[in-house]
């Protein structure tokens, strides 16, 4: 039991990941077009305004995606923890400790 949600979790984990990084593959490939698009048909000016538009959008796009990342491996590792240990909701119980003490 202890084994089988150890490997569901990772395997949840390895999952996000990588729909993360396809979507990201994904969204770089397409940026990558629109750029060459605007290469060939719009003057320097413009391609020079777009690039750094894009430069931005893309910046944001991969620290979400690296926030996002972070914080479902936080999740899943405290997900581990807590099924290591001997009951399930062990991170849980100190909370419950502290309303009690109150």
């Amino acid at each position: 039991m202890l084994l089988f949600a150890f490997l569901m979790t990772m395997t949840f984990v390895v999952i996000v990941v990588m729909v993360l990084i396809i979507v990201e593959m994904i969204v770089f490939i397409f940026i990558f077009v629109i750029v060459l698009i605007m290469f060939v048909v719009v003057s320097i000016f413009a391609f020079v305004f777009v690039m750094i538009f894009i430069f931005i959008v893309v910046f944001f796009i991969t620290f979400t995606f690296q926030v996002v990342m972070m914080i479902a491996f936080i999740v899943a590792f405290l997900i581990i923890v807590s099924h290591i240990s001997t009951p399930p909701f062990y991170l849980l119980l100190p909370l419950y400790e502290i309303k009690e003490r109150k």
